[in-house]
């Protein structure tokens, strides 16, 4: 499988950030906002543009500052195979200060949410 993780983190000097890890040789990690449905990609994303490679593993962070309240949709792609690509659906929740892997159903209700709320 490789290596991947993710996980909200204490840093020190940047506070709480949520945090995606993968190898870079399996395709890396990103995290990306989910905002809306798109005709080609099937869901709009914005991608969190703070990555960096050290070792060979792939990093993206992201303040937990930056992420909306109550709650955020987020595409976190945190490695990969030679045949799969590990890439999920999370909600983070702001009280809570956790994400949580959902289904593309949960993901696609709480979409609408958001979108009828604008």
């Amino acid at each position: 499988m490789g290596y991947s993780r993710v996980e909200i983190v204490d840093d020190p000097l940047e506070g709480k950030l949520l945090v995606a890890q993968g190898e870079k040789r399996k395709g890396g990690a990103y995290i990306a906002r989910i905002t809306g449905l798109d005709k080609k990609y099937k869901y709009a994303r914005q991608f969190i543009p703070e990555r960096n490679i050290k070792n060979g593993i792939v990093t993206a962070k992201v303040p937990l500052s930056r992420l909306r309240s109550p709650f955020d949709l987020l595409e976190i792609r945190a490695g990969g195979s030679w045949k799969n690509d590990y890439r999920n659906f999370y909600i983070y929740d702001a009280e809570k200060e956790e994400v949580e892997i959902i289904d593309e159903d949960t993901l696609r209700e709480k979409l609408a949410e958001i979108l009828k709320s604008k």
